[in-house]
């Protein structure tokens, strides 16, 4: 007898956003962003193949677009999905270049509670990414490591920025960081997020070592994401060794739009590493669908994506 096809079943912790995104042309997109580039590239990849469970809380005012939104695609489920009183987070996003950016956050929805990831345990694979920095609370988050067998892929993102009183984003070393490590069986960070918690300037030299630092507080593999220049990723063979390697990222043009690059990213490393069980594969994949998101701004061209990008990129 045939055997039933199960899909793979991945919740997303994080918090969804609404985006004003103000080029250095003075063009501007809105839009959804936060893990709504998580989430809908993982379902354009994986389509038919996974079940993507949002785990996030949504305000109020923003609440039934996002079902809206969500509801396009029929692998992503709602069920994880809190409406809150609170306003829902809206950033908005002032490009000086295509890489560098003032980052102002309003309204702000509260952490998750443990109560609300609970149910969702049972997933294969659990992807956190922190795009409010207090999208879960450490404790919450050690106990989902503690009780769940989920692989963890955890994005450090905006857990390495404070903020002051007007809202602006700054870089700032999170209090408790090597906890949140240990957390993670797949780790993703960039060179300016790992040098705000080593608390100095990283060469290219010496990521192999800093990245080797991070394995041994407990994740299989880190990947130092570089921007345009690609990304590094350590990883530990089978015969527990740390393995470095390089990954160089295609050029693409035209460059419109950075933003969510670094989700797109993670999502995508996650799927290929899903469907071939290969660090390298999937870091080298990671960096192609990165370098197409940055050609369009937005959600709209994560549509385009589709499983045969990831079975022959």
């Amino acid at each position: 007898m045939r055997k039933e096809f199960k899909p793979v079943r991945i919740a997303v912790i994080g918090t969804l956003c609404r985006d004003r995104i103000i080029r250095p042309d003075k063009s501007v997109t809105n839009s959804f962003g936060g893990i709504a580039y998580t989430i809908l590239t993982l379902a354009s990849l994986l389509e038919s193949k996974a079940e993507i469970i949002p785990i996030c809380n949504v305000g109020l005012d923003r609440f039934s677009d996002a079902v809206d939104l969500f509801k396009q695609s029929p692998d992503v489920k709602l069920n994880g999905l809190s409406r809150v009183e609170e306003k829902n987070n809206a950033v908005t996003l002032i490009y000086k270049d295509s890489q560098n950016r003032e980052e102002i956050l309003a309204g702000g929805v509260p952490s998750l509670r443990w109560e609300q990831v609970e149910p969702f345990l049972d997933a294969d694979y659990i992807l956190i990414n922190f795009i409010s920095g207090w999208d879960i609370e450490l404790e919450a988050l050690q106990k989902v490591r503690k009780k769940s067998k989920a692989k963890i892929y955890l994005d450090l993102h905006s857990l390495t920025l404070g903020m002051d009183e007007k809202g602006r984003r700054f870089s700032k070393k999170p209090k408790d960081c090597e906890k949140y490590v240990a957390c993670a069986d797949y780790l993703q960070l960039n060179q300016t997020e790992l040098e705000t918690i080593l608390g100095k300037k990283i060469k290219k030299a010496d990521l192999a070592e800093t990245s080797g630092q991070l394995v041994e507080l407990g994740p299989e593999m880190v990947m130092v994401t570089l921007s345009d220049r690609g990304c590094h990723l350590t990883y530990r063979s089978v015969d527990n060794e740390n393995v470095y390697k390089e990954l160089v990222s295609k050029p693409v043009s035209p460059v419109v739009d950075t933003t969510g690059c670094g989700d797109v990213f993670g999502a995508g490393f996650l799927a290929k590493l899903i469907v071939t069980k290969d660090p390298v594969q999937a870091a080298d994949f990671a960096n192609y669908v990165a370098g197409l998101k940055a050609t369009f701004s937005g959600l709209e061209g994560l549509r385009y994506f589709t499983p045969l990008d990831l079975e022959f990129a």
